[in-house]
């Protein structure tokens, strides 16, 4: 009697698994697939925290501007003229405290220029800086924003009563 392949007898080549070669393989196209998907995450991770920094500063400068904004009407109501609102000779812009928000910190500095008539241009700058304790920092706590700049942000706008 003759035996019937498959039956008794070694396994047919339809019926065989995978070669360790050929596992092999895919286990490196997966890991190497999986590795450019992790520097995907984290680069993707990386432009997500510059453009919150660039958000953030764009809201504190726009703050910083409506503040004056306030202030140059408040001026034109009681005629009464605030240091922040004198134009910028062509020395230091005006510069306020440190703004913190969240775990950021930002230096928020502006220019007034004379413009034609009555009005007055507006550059409202807000700098992110890195918060630092121990040698390297200031006399305020910051480091100087040309060295550590993460992010800037200009606003420029006019006044005219």
């Amino acid at each position: 009697m003759k035996a019937r392949p498959g039956i008794g007898t070694s396994v047919g080549r339809r019926e065989r698994g995978f070669t360790l070669m050929e596992t092999l393989i895919a286990v490196i196209v997966m890991a190497a697939g999986l590795l450019v998907l992790a520097q995907l995450v984290a680069v993707a991770i990386h432009h997500n925290s510059k453009a919150r920094s660039g958000s953030i500063a764009i809201a504190v400068a726009q703050g910083q501007l409506e503040m004056l904004r306030a202030q140059y009407y408040r001026e034109l109501h009681t005629g009464i003229a605030e240091a922040e609102l004198t134009p910028t000779s062509t020395g230091a812009p005006h510069t306020a405290p440190p703004v913190q928000v969240g775990e950021r910190y930002f230096r928020v500095r502006w220019e007034i220029a004379q413009a034609a008539g009555n009005r007055q241009t507006v550059r409202v700058t807000a700098v992110e800086v890195a918060r630092v304790s121990g040698s390297g920092a200031s006399a305020s706590g910051y480091e100087d924003p040309l060295m550590r700049q993460t992010k800037s942000v200009t606003v420029v706008s006019q006044f005219a009563p």
